[in-house]
């Protein structure tokens, strides 16, 4: 099924220090979503809610293929008065279409869309940043409101709580979640007949590499309006 794009606003970025990150700052009017979300975990993490910008959003046509072209992309950004421009220009050089390029002018050229499956009024989307050092591939929910909510923001939520969560900081004084290394595990109906959309996320011991063998079970929750409520721990496991 086609989904046709109305309108898109061209956020605020920032390159954070732990690896290129988009932050969607709040404007009065008319608004993306802010990223990372801002809110508390502690059961339940909830969004005000946002106006969407489209009737049905972007669709698998929004997909792109970099091809060989990783470089040309990368090369993009030795210039940042320009790299917009510069990895559009590319992207048209290619083939891609116009809903391709309207996804990646939103994420300020910094990432485009690589996969695209459809749930229904919330999708699930990969999105590929090639100028990344790690986690170049990163899970998005699309086509809710707010129009874009990224799964790494995961690791905001609280796991104190769980039961296991006493006897797993004995062992891992230091564990938490990390965000960047998540799985998608299944989308199902909630109890108002929204969409809950769950990932696995691995928990470390107070560093990438510090991997322990347990994971945090998150479901991330959406009226049957598309309306995104919030993220929830369900289990650790």
């Amino acid at each position: 099924m086609t989904k046709t794009l109305l309108a898109v606003i061209l956020p605020v970025f920032i390159l954070s220090s732990c690896g290129t990150h988009i932050s969607l700052s709040p404007i009065p009017t008319d608004t993306i979503i802010p990223n990372p979300i801002d809110v508390s975990m502690t059961p339940m993490a909830t969004v005000e809610s946002t106006p969407i910008l489209t009737s049905s959003g972007f669709g698998p046509e929004a997909v792109w293929n970099l091809d060989g072209n990783i470089s040309k992309y990368q090369n993009c950004f030795n210039n940042s008065s320009t790299s917009i421009d510069c990895v559009i220009t590319l992207m048209q050089s290619t083939g891609a279409s116009s809903q391709a390029i309207a996804f990646t002018k939103m994420l300020q050229g910094i990432a485009f869309m690589s996969s695209f499956k459809e749930f229904g009024i919330v999708d699930l989307v990969e999105i590929t940043y090639p100028i990344r050092a790690n986690n170049n591939v990163e899970y998005v929910l699309i086509n809710g409101n707010p129009q874009i909510v990224y799964v790494e923001d995961g690791y905001k939520v609280d796991i104190t709580h769980d039961s296991n969560y006493p006897a797993l900081q004995q062992k891992y004084p230091n564990i938490q979640i990390e965000g960047g290394e998540n799985s998608f595990i299944n989308m199902e109906q909630n109890s108002q007949g929204g969409q809950r959309f769950i990932f696995s996320f691995a928990l470390v011991d107070g560093c990438h590499a510090c991997q322990t063998d347990k994971s945090a079970y998150i479901a991330f929750e959406f009226e049957g309006t598309g309306q995104f409520e919030g993220m929830k721990l369900m289990y650790i496991k």
